[in-house]
C-alpha cells in the first residue's frame, strides 16, 4: 500500500506543480468519507485482525483508488 500511495502523491505533486504536504488530515477528514476514494477490503486478515466492512485495524480504509483521490 505504501508504494501505491507514494506514487499517487508523486502524481498529485506533478499535477499541482508543488508539494501537497501533510495529507493525513485530508485523507481522514475528507477522502475517507468520499464515495469511491477507497476500495473496501472485507475479506482476509493480517494474522491479528480480520478485515471487515468500513474502517478496520486490518485494512484501515482499504485500497486507494488513485483517480478518485
Amino acid at each position: 500500500m505504501v508504494p501505491l500511495l507514494a506514487g499517487v502523491v508523486a502524481l498529485l505533486n506533478q499535477v499541482l506543480t508543488g508539494l501537497v504536504g501533510f495529507l493525513n488530515p485530508d485523507l481522514y477528514q475528507k477522502l475517507a468519507i468520499s464515495p469511491g476514494a477507497f476500495r473496501d477490503i472485507t475479506r482476509g486478515n493480517n494474522a491479528i485482525y480480520q478485515a471487515r466492512q468500513g474502517w478496520g485495524f486490518c485494512t484501515v480504509w482499504g485500497s486507494p483508488v488513485g483517480a478518485a483521490i
